[in-house]
C-alpha cells in the first residue's frame, strides 16, 4: 500500500482503540432507545399554550441530554424519547410544566410515582370492597311436613282483560355529548397584599375614578372591571380574582374575550401575565355554556355569574347591525 492509506488505517485503529478505552464518555448509540407518551385529554388544553410550551420542552430536552420531547396537540400528548435513566431524571421537571401550563388538568398518570400499577391496586381495591359490601344470598325456605300440606281448592278460570293499546312515546333526542368538567385540583393560593388592605389604599385615591354628578357611586376606568363601579365587588386592581367580558376588534372582525386572574399567586407580580384571556363565541348556547364551565364549575367568582352572563348578552346583541334599507323616491306612497 501506498504511504498515504497507511497512514489512514493507522489513523482508524487509533480512533476505533480510544472509542472502546473511552466508552464511557461516547455515546456509541444517540438514537433513542425508549419512549414515554404523556397523556393529557384534549378539553384541558387551553388555546394558544404550544406557543409558550413548546420552546420550553425544547430547552428541556437540550439539558438533559439530547432527549427529545414534542407535544402533540391533535392527539392530546406528549412524546418523551430517550434513555430510560434520563426520561426518570426528566419526569419531575416535565411535571412542573405541565402543572404551570395545564393548571385545570388532572395529574398525569404516566409522571406519577408507580404509574399504571398504582391504579390497578386502586381498581383492584375498589373490587374488594364491593365483594365485601354485598349482602349475603338469601337462604331458601324449609318444606312443609306432607301432614300440614292443605288440600288444593278449585278455582274458577279467570278470563283475560283486555289492556287498551298504549302509543309508545316517541325516542328522546340524545344530547351531545360534552367535554368533562373539572374544578380547579387545588386551592387558589392566597395573595402578597389582602383585597380589603389594598382596596381601603385605593378607595379615595385611584386614578381610574371618574365621578358623575348626578350618581351616588363613581365609576372607574380601571381594566378588568365587569360593571366599571368603583366598587371592591367589581375592581380587577384589589381583587385576586378577576373577571371581565369585553368586545374585541381586529380589523372587520369582532370577538367576545373573557379575561380572569392567574390561577398562580406568584403571576400576580407580573403585570404582563397577571390576566388571562380566551375568547367567547358569539353563538349564545356556545358562549354562556362556556361561562357555566369557567365560573360555575371551577367555583370562580359564582357571585358574579348572573352578572357576567348579562353582559355577554348585551356585549353579543350590541355586534347586530341594523340594515340600511334605501327607498327609492319614484316609488308611489
Amino acid at each position: 500500500l501506498k504511504p498515504y492509506w497507511l497512514k489512514v488505517l493507522r489513523l482508524f485503529a487509533v480512533v476505533r482503540r480510544r472509542a472502546v478505552w473511552c466508552g464511557s464518555r461516547i455515546d456509541l448509540n444517540p438514537m433513542a432507545d425508549d419512549e414515554l407518551i404523556v397523556n393529557i385529554d384534549k378539553a384541558f388544553w387551553p388555546r394558544g399554550v404550544v406557543r409558550g410550551l413548546t420552546p420550553a420542552l425544547r430547552s428541556l430536552g437540550d439539558k438533559h441530554g439530547n432527549i427529545v420531547i414534542a407535544a402533540q396537540p391533535t392527539k392530546g400528548q406528549i412524546l418523551v424519547k430517550g434513555p430510560a435513566d434520563r426520561i426518570e431524571e426528566v419526569k419531575p421537571l416535565l411535571l412542573e410544566l405541565i402543572e404551570e401550563h395545564f393548571p385545570d388538568a388532572p395529574v398525569p398518570e404516566e409522571l406519577t410515582e408507580g404509574g399504571g400499577e398504582a391504579a390497578g391496586a386502586e381498581e383492584y381495591e375498589e373490587e374488594e370492597a364491593v365483594e365485601e359490601a354485598a349482602p349475603p344470598a338469601p337462604t331458601p325456605p324449609a318444606p312443609t311436613p306432607p301432614s300440614q300440606r292443605s288440600a288444593p281448592t278449585a278455582q274458577a278460570p279467570v278470563a283475560p282483560r283486555k289492556q287498551a293499546a298504549v302509543p309508545a312515546a316517541p325516542p328522546a333526542a340524545a344530547a351531545p355529548p360534552q367535554p368533562p368538567v373539572a374544578g380547579r385540583k387545588r386551592p387558589r393560593p392566597p395573595a402578597a397584599v389582602a383585597p380589603d388592605l389594598l382596596w381601603q389604599c385605593m378607595r379615595k385615591s385611584s386614578s381610574f375614578i371618574r365621578p358623575m354628578r348626578d350618581t351616588k357611586r363613581p365609576f372607574s376606568a380601571e381594566p378588568c372591571n365587569l360593571l366599571g363601579f368603583h366598587a371592591l365587588r367589581f375592581s380587577g386592581l384589589a381583587s385576586s380574582e378577576a373577571l371581565d367580558i369585553r368586545p374585541a376588534a381586529e380589523g372587520s372582525k369582532e370577538s367576545i374575550v373573557l379575561s380572569q386572574g392567574h390561577s398562580k399567586a406568584s403571576r400576580h407580580r407580573r403585570p404582563a401575565s397577571t390576566v388571562v384571556s380566551m375568547g367567547l363565541s358569539k353563538c349564545p348556547r356556545r358562549g354562556l355554556l362556556r361561562l357555566d364551565r369557567e365560573l360555575d364549575a371551577k367555583f370562580y367568582r359564582r357571585d358574579l355569574r348572573a352578572v357576567a352572563k348579562k353582559k355577554y348578552s348585551k356585549v353579543q346583541q350590541s355586534f347586530k347591525k341594523k340594515r340600511r334599507v334605501v327607498k327609492s323616491r319614484r316609488a308611489s306612497k
